[in-house]
């Protein structure tokens, strides 16, 4: 035989809660890099010793990192996907701020 109890004798919960303010993350902007300057210079079978000789005649070393074609097309793709990469950040930063930081709307405002 079972015995069983109603819950006459247990007291209702009562919960209460309040907002948590959110802290304000006061981050920067990051400030822009600042790049090196570059001197692109385009070498092919016409021009090849002319501009060997002058970079020996500005004494600078003979030697040049060359892409081809597809090289240099795989360098712009690559920029492309940092600048996108860099631009899908910035975008995430600003919706962290609009979270943290949402700017105060007037109380009476309806």
């Amino acid at each position: 035989m079972f015995a069983t109890s109603g819950c006459s004798s247990v007291k209702k919960l009562e919960v209460f809660s309040k907002p948590v303010e959110r802290t304000p993350l006061r981050l920067a902007d990051p400030l822009p890099p600042k790049m090196a300057g570059m001197k692109w210079v385009v070498v092919t079978e016409a021009n090849q010793q002319a501009v060997f000789a002058d970079l020996v005649k500005n004494r600078q070393d003979a030697a040049l990192f060359g892409l081809t074609d597809g090289g240099y097309e795989s360098l712009s793709l690559n920029l492309a996907h940092i600048r996108k990469y860099i631009s899908k950040l910035r975008a995430t930063l600003r919706h962290y701020r609009e979270y943290y930081e949402p700017e105060k709307q007037p109380e009476n405002r309806k």
